[in-house]
């Protein structure tokens, strides 16, 4: 079955989401559609899917304009969606989910598509009990029961291992041989180029030339190297490498949580006076990452975090235990000194584990201040004149230095974006942390806040705080004493010395012929 979009537009109340969408996919091949995150991928395959109905434009069916009122109606016009996030029903088990949605019970159809997708997994299996990647292909096993024409994939590589997306692809690849229309949603292009017979770029709504796209790669490409080249001069000087004091270590990390992407083999180190970098997006492990760093571990996560102090190991967990959280990392992990190590984070999502919208600009500071107010004080609400007092000057203190025009009682949810991000980063940096977990650290912030922001963290380190820096911006090289590249849940030390290109020569040409037979 073909399918083709003809001039798409969609707006929400706040922007142009696409802006006349014309692509036209044919059946038999399996296609690419690529884009940064924000580009339209996922509005133009809710659009086919029938999960956004609020559009002008086509949409045809082998010619035929057709309406899909819902996702129901797209399955019964032979399109199914798998999500990124496999939409299951996580108390029952795999064989009950696979057959919800089915008009007839076809067991042997069932055992047999098992048996090629589900190898040596009990359909008895509850799906809360498995990981992510076993989910992706109970979703998939599930879509391919209902007999699909037109097969869409999100980001599939992003729950599963190199061994697992070449057995995916090679079933793909015979799968539209014999017919099969296949959509995937990828941000990668060497996996686009491998696997796909056509490619479609999308940026900011619309359908971009090859060469467009590629010039923009190669510019973020030159700025990364520029930046990884003149980056700053935190290092750690032979007498520190020689006597290490303060590190964080993780050994052998492998994560397969049932609603993130994967971590395979994880293995980086960061210590006192340095600056690590791990570059990378949320589809390829950084978001799983986070969470586990600060101590929202995700279920089916093995391997071991340590820390050492002076080259004594101070507290190390096994990740498999589950033992590992943010009230560890924020007070259970005890120096040589006797002291607690200190730690500041700044989450990704600022207004859900940094701040709450409706709190007060005070009561979000003195929520992540120890020494502005004791956990007793706090629980009996009988605070000392001198206890009041220190607050306030703290409270105005951290405000002050983070730039911020607003007033301690006002509510957060009147800080923007940049304004929350700066008042977070000085309220974790106010007691001078031993440990530094800053998840992208530049969202929101502007041209001059960022460099504003590169400063702190750099003196954050020369003043002895290991510091590690989970981020997409490349811009942050310039700072880092040494830089990791998180792709497909993998990690690897990357050298400045290197050239840093996301496109080779083979590539280029792999894109420009896609992109000629999807015209």
């Amino acid at each position: 079955m073909n399918l083709e979009l003809q001039n798409i537009y969609v707006h929400f109340s706040h922007k142009s989401v696409l802006n006349g969408v014309n692509i036209l996919f044919e059946e038999g091949k399996i296609h690419g559609l690529l884009g940064e995150n924000g580009a339209g991928k996922s509005t133009t395959a809710n659009i086919i899917s029938g999960e956004l109905t609020d559009y002008t434009g086509s949409l045809l069916l082998d010619g035929k304009e057709t309406v899909l009122a819902n996702s129901k109606a797209a399955i019964k016009n032979g399109i199914c969606y798998v999500h990124q996030t496999p939409m299951l029903a996580k108390e029952i088990s795999i064989k009950e989910n696979l057959v919800l949605g089915l008009k007839k019970l076809d067991k042997e159809k069932i055992l047999e598509l098992a048996g090629q997708w589900l190898k040596d997994i009990p359909l008895s299996t509850l799906v809360k009990n498995v990981g992510s990647d076993t989910r992706f292909f109970v979703a998939l096993t599930g879509a391919l029961l209902k007999e699909p024409k037109f097969l869409i994939l999100d980001e599939p590589s992003a729950l599963l291992d190199d061994t697992q997306r070449d057995f995916l692809f090679s079933k793909m690849q015979q799968l539209a041989k014999e017919g099969m229309n296949i959509l995937l949603i990828t941000h990668n292009l060497q996996e686009a180029t491998k696997y796909c017979d056509t490619i479609s770029v999308l940026e900011d709504g619309k359908i971009v030339e090859s060469q467009q796209y590629l010039n923009k790669l190669e510019m973020i490409n030159k700025s990364e190297l520029e930046a990884a080249q003149n980056r700053g001069s935190v290092k750690t000087s032979d007498d520190e490498k020689a006597h290490p004091s303060l590190s964080l270590e993780l050994k052998n990390v492998t994560s397969r949580p049932s609603d993130k992407p994967a971590l395979f083999d994880i293995n980086f180190y960061v210590r006192q006076k340095e600056i690590v970098l791990i570059q990378g997006l949320p589809e390829d492990g950084t978001s799983t990452l986070e969470d586990l760093l600060t101590g929202f571990q995700p279920h089916h996560t093995e391997g071991e975090i340590i820390f050492s102090d002076d080259t004594d190991v101070i507290y190390s967990c096994n990740l498999k235990a589950r033992k590992f959280t943010t009230k560890t990392l924020r007070h259970s992990i005890i120096l040589k000194n006797g002291k607690s190590l200190k730690t500041g984070i700044i989450p990704t999502n600022r207004k859900s584990r940094g701040a709450a919208a409706e709190i007060s600009i005070s009561d979000m500071i003195l929520t992540g201040h120890e020494k502005a107010a004791t956990t007793k004080d706090k629980i009996i609400g009988q605070k000392r004149a001198d206890t009041r007092t220190q607050e306030k000057s703290t409270i105005q203190s951290i405000i002050e230095t983070a730039k911020i025009n607003i007033t301690p009682n006002e509510k957060v949810r009147n800080l923007s974006g940049g304004m929350l991000q700066r008042l977070i980063l000085n309220r974790e940096l106010y007691e001078t942390p031993d440990l530094l977990i800053l998840c992208h650290p530049l969202q929101g912030l502007d041209f001059h806040s960022s460099n504003e922001t590169c400063d702190i963290i750099e003196k954050a380190a020369e003043s002895g705080a290991m510091v590690l820096v989970i981020s997409s911006n490349g811009y942050l090289r310039k700072i880092a004493t040494r830089t990791y590249r998180l792709t497909g849940g993998h990690l690897e030390l990357e050298q400045a010395t290197n050239k840093l290109t996301s496109v080779s020569t083979s590539d280029n040409s792999a894109l420009h012929s896609s992109l000629e037979a999807c015209v």
